[in-house]
This record gives C-alpha cells, sequence and structure tokens, in this order.
C-alpha cells in the first residue's frame, strides 16, 4: 500500500510490483496539499486501509485493501503528517488518527467517532510525529510550533489528558520508549535548535539533554538505540538514564535525510533526497 506525496493512493502486489488500484484521493476529497505534499502513512487493518486526506468532501477515509472502494469517510478535519495508529488491547478495533488540530479515535468498522480532543495550531504549524504507544494504554503526542507535548490515558471508549507541556516539541520525528524511559529528539531543523533528550515517563522530566544535535530519527535495536540524523550521521547509543553513551558514529554520503528509515534483520534503509541506501548493520 502506498499514498504518494501527491494524494495518490496505490496497491500493489509484493511479488510483482503490478499497481492493483489507485484511487486519487486528493483530487476526489477536495484536499489541499498542504505545506510539504502529503506526508501521513496509511493504517491497514485486515483487510481495511485507514487515510488521513483532509478534504472538504472526506477528512478521513477508510478504503477496502483489496479493491479500493470507499468504505466510509468522516470529518472535514485537515490532514496532519502523522500517521494513524491501532489501540493496543481492544476487542473492537479503534484507530487513534492525529489531525492538523486534533486527535480522534474512531471505530476501524465504521468510522464511528468515539473520541477527541484538541491537539495542533491552526495557523503556520503541522503536526508530523507519529503517536507513541507507552507502557499500558498512555499514548504520547509530540509538536513544534509552540504545540508541546501531551500524555493521553486510551480506552475503547473515552480519552483523557493526563499530562501537558513543552518537555519535548518535535517537529516531525517520533520518539521512542525503553524501560521507563523515553528518547527523541526536541526542536526544528529550519531553526537550528535540536536537541536529543532522555525522559522519564513517570514524573516527565528530563534526566538528560545532548544539545546542538541534527534533527533525528530514532529506532530501538535491542538493547540499543540508532539515530540518523538530518545531517546524514548515523549513530547507536547505549540508552541509560544516567547520561547519553555513544557506541558508534558514521558520516553517510552528504546528502539531507529526512525520510524515516526502515530497519528489517539487521539492514538499515534510508534516503536522502536524491539516493537510496542499503546499510548492512551486522549482527
Amino acid at each position: 500500500m502506498l499514498f504518494d506525496s501527491g494524494g495518490e493512493a496505490h496497491y500493489l502486489e509484493r511479488a510483482t510490483g503490478k499497481i492493483r488500484w489507485t484511487r486519487k484521493l486528493l483530487e476526489e476529497y477536495q484536499a489541499e496539499e498542504g505545506f510539504f505534499g502529503v506526508g501521513s502513512t496509511p493504517l491497514v487493518v485486515n483487510d481495511r486501509v485507514i487515510v488521513v486526506v483532509g478534504g472538504r468532501k472526506g477528512g478521513i477515509v477508510c478504503l477496502g485493501l483489496n479493491d479500493g472502494k470507499t468504505l466510509w469517510s468522516v470529518t472535514k478535519e485537515e490532514a496532519s503528517y502523522a500517521s494513524p495508529i491501532l489501540l493496543s488491547d481492544s476487542k473492537s478495533d479503534v484507530a487513534i488518527v492525529p489531525t492538523r488540530t486534533s486527535i480522534i479515535g474512531l471505530a476501524v468498522a465504521d468510522g464511528k467517532e468515539i473520541w477527541k480532543l484538541p491537539f495542533g495550531k491552526k495557523s503556520q504549524s503541522v503536526v508530523a510525529a507519529t503517536p507513541l504507544r507507552l507502557t499500558g494504554n498512555r499514548y504520547f503526542l509530540t509538536a513544534a510550533y509552540d504545540v508541546g507535548n501531551v500524555v493521553l490515558e486510551v480506552n475503547e471508549t473515552k480519552a483523557s489528558v493526563i499530562d501537558r507541556g513543552e518537555i519535548l516539541s518535535s517537529q516531525y520525528a517520533t520518539p521512542v520508549q525503553f524501560g521507563d524511559y523515553l528518547y527523541g529528539c526536541d526542536g526544528r531543523e529550519d531553526f537550528n535548535n535540536g536537541s536529543y533528550k532522555c525522559i522519564s515517563t513517570k514524573d516527565w522530566k528530563v534526566a538528560w539533554e545532548e544539545k546542538d544535535t541534527s534533527i533525528s530519527h530514532s529506532i530501538v535495536i535491542g538493547d540499543k538505540i540508532l539515530v540518523t540524523g538530518v545531517d546524514g550521521t548515523l549513530k547507536a547509543f547505549r540508552p541509560d538514564p544516567k547520561g547519553y553513551q555513544e557506541l558508534w558514529k558514521i558520516d553517510l554520503p552528504k546528502g539531507v535525510y529526512r525520510a524515516i528509515p526502515a530497519y528489517e534483520g539487521r539492514t538499515l534503509i534510508m534516503k536522502s533526497e536524491s539516493a537510496w541506501f542499503a546499510i548492512d548493520l551486522g549482527a
């Protein structure tokens, strides 16, 4: 399943690359491209695909995976760049869907709105980091542009805010959790004010902070965290609330690496603005 930057959805066969169906969703649902085109990844739940389109004729759309037909469309919410996720431990499928100004709980079956909370701002801002599932039924959301962060407690019927602040304001990089601590990037690329933080998920205090760092994506791999910088730096560190313990660091070919990397087995796939790279990380 592919949702490209121009707002077209494509379903490809993995073995052959053959396109089964295509939908021009931005055009069909009268959506604007936004600041940076389209950036929200669709959520596949069994034979359904939930897409944040942000159109005047449908803000959130559910398609049939096999034929691409619309099963339901709801709201007129503008799109975020963040991706929807599935509520954990849910007996009936519930999707947590970030839009430009809200976070919404929707029933996958019919698009029924179960709960809705404000998050984000209407003007000069984007929500781009995907909601992070914490331990239990808590979720962490973060955004820059004076939005800050929020911690939600969520179940199948309701959601409530249990903490709100500006301890982590990520422009587009999603943080990760390791043990009782959250690790992630703070700041904005265009302001050149990036830092990397370790934050306690018990009292929401900063354990340590590495300042003057590149905006970076994070991936937990075993007992270490891999950090891929927009500036082409690739490094690994040992997650420890006592301090930053870098294990190794390399520089990739010159370029800008904003795309979220993918990791499988021991292979890391990264993309700059001009090239793709597959990196063998070893054992």
